[in-house]
């Protein structure tokens, strides 16, 4: 038996109702001709209240201006028009129940929305053939949704990039790229930079004998207790390696370093963490080096980073638990000796005339 080849209509309705968007159809007069489930559903209007009603009467003033110029358009010039949610997010007073929420309670929240508008014309070759508009409307919630989870999930990997996953505050790797910017930063205004090197004193022998997990413990608490001392946004607290950290202090001088160095230094001596295998302390303690660019001095990130390596050995080499200051010129450090005090802060002063900083204990900085 040979197949029947004509043509089975299809319930056009039925077929619009069961999509998962907005369709409406309206003549060259702008009147409703079609208006399906989901529109019933997501205005509050059945399709036998809108027939034959123009969109104005319907909606009233819940459209937007740039809805109804497109539509405008749509009817009178046959100009398809594609209205992006990224520009127009509500354009029409569509809404959703909240999650939870019942019914009759009302409680609803606005659909953001791109809209299709397409002209037709029954017989393209016939002008005086009768004209509609399809109006196309999808909900760009899960859109908007996705869009978010990809964006924080991509900040979040930026982020895991540039910190260190033990103590959380910036790697090395990030320091190394912001070290060369702050310093071109710094010779552009003109104004000083520090920088601060810390290492925890005697933590090889803190490790072997609290093991590991107990050392990682203290390398947190060390740097929740830095970052409590830096209170400038623009400082930065990078850890460097192992149990050194490094710190950028943009536009800070020679003395605001030394004394924010020294806060540091007793701030962590203050946690009293035990260490009863350190050669300097029954407890915790750190050696800080610091140096300055000045702006009319080196601006390299590599004799920056030789100066307050240098700075912290010799911090180290001073006794530990100190902290230590060495002036750097282009190129190389100044030819300088090391002025010994009667506190844990010491200034290196130049063979030269550059004047003496140390200062003579901490209680002479109030701390």
């Amino acid at each position: 038996m040979k197949a029947s080849s004509a043509a089975v209509p299809l319930p056009w309705g039925q077929v619009s109702d069961v999509l998962a968007m907005g369709v409406v159809i309206l003549d060259a007069d702008g009147r409703v001709q079609h208006w399906n489930a989901w529109m019933k559903r997501h205005s509050g209007v059945t399709p036998e209240e809108a027939h034959g009603r123009m969109l104005q009467d319907i909606w009233g003033a819940g459209m937007s201006a740039p809805f109804l110029r497109a539509l405008g358009n749509a009817l009178q010039y046959d100009l398809p028009v594609v209205m992006s949610n990224v520009l127009h997010r509500h354009p029409l007073p569509l809404f959703r129940l909240l999650a939870g929420a019942l019914p009759e309670v009302g409680v609803r929240t606005r659909i953001p929305q791109t809209i299709t508008l397409i002209p037709l014309q029954a017989d393209a070759a016939d002008s005086t053939a009768t004209r509609h508009c399809v109006i196309q409307i999808v909900d760009t919630s899960l859109f908007i949704h996705r869009e978010k989870v990809l964006q924080s999930r991509s900040e979040q990997l930026s982020k895991e990039v540039v910190i260190d996953g033990l103590t959380g505050v910036y790697n090395r790797k990030f320091f190394n790229q912001r070290l060369p910017v702050e310093l071109s930063r710094a010779l552009r205004s003109d104004s000083a930079l520090s920088l601060i090197m810390m290492d925890v004193d005697c933590f090889k022998n803190y490790n072997d004998s609290y093991g590991h997990p107990a050392g990682d413990r203290v390398l947190q608490a060390l740097a929740k207790t830095v970052q409590q001392q830096l209170s400038r946004p623009s400082d930065l607290l990078a850890r460097y390696g192992g149990e050194e950290f490094i710190m950028i202090l943009s536009g800070s001088e020679q003395i605001g370093a030394q004394q924010l160095a020294e806060r540091i230094r007793l701030a962590i001596a203050a946690l009293a963490l035990p260490h009863a295998y350190s050669h300097v302390a029954p407890y915790v303690t750190v050696s800080l080096g610091v140096t300055t660019c000045v702006p009319q001095g080196v601006h390299n990130p590599e004799d920056a980073l030789e100066s307050v390596d240098q700075a912290l050995y010799a911090a180290k080499r001073n006794g530990r638990n100190t902290t230590l200051w060495l002036p750097m010129r282009d190129g190389a450090l100044s030819e300088s000796t090391v002025v010994p005090t009667s506190g844990s802060m010491t200034a290196v002063s130049e063979k030269t005339s550059t004047p003496d900083f140390s200062v003579s204990g901490s209680d002479s900085l109030g701390l």
